[in-house]
């Protein structure tokens, strides 16, 4: 009778990356198969989304093992620009705009008016 050894298989830590970007999964080469959770059968995945990935290798004497990694996609804070200052009388109005970038759109915006409390002379 003989006994083959598992196959050793490591898809590495968790790994967090920007939305937008890409991480490349790899399972490692000299196996006979890899079966990826996505349905592929490479030994490497690009992912662009979060979630568990796994992948089960078989070496060339049928023997299988698996690794699971969770990735998790990082949403950056976005770029706020606001219109340029503006000079305003007592009881005056004064219109503002504002646009962002560098994050996942929609964005939301919340306007805080609060109080004017320093005066110029």
């Amino acid at each position: 009778m003989l006994v083959y050894s598992l196959p050793q298989v490591s898809l590495g830590s968790d790994i967090s990356f920007i939305a937008g970007n890409t991480v490349t999964l790899d399972a490692g080469q000299g196996f006979s198969t890899y079966l990826w959770s996505t349905g592929a059968s490479s030994q490497t995945i690009v992912v662009n989304q979060a979630g568990s990935f796994s992948v089960t290798v078989t070496n060339q004497y049928g023997c299988s093992a698996s690794d699971m990694i969770i990735l998790t996609v990082l949403f950056p804070d976005p770029v706020v620009i606001v219109s340029d200052d503006a000079t305003i009388c007592l009881n005056g109005s004064v219109s503002l705009s504002v646009s962002a970038s560098g994050a996942v759109p929609p964005y939301h915006y919340l306007w805080s008016t609060g109080l004017l409390t320093r005066i110029l002379q």
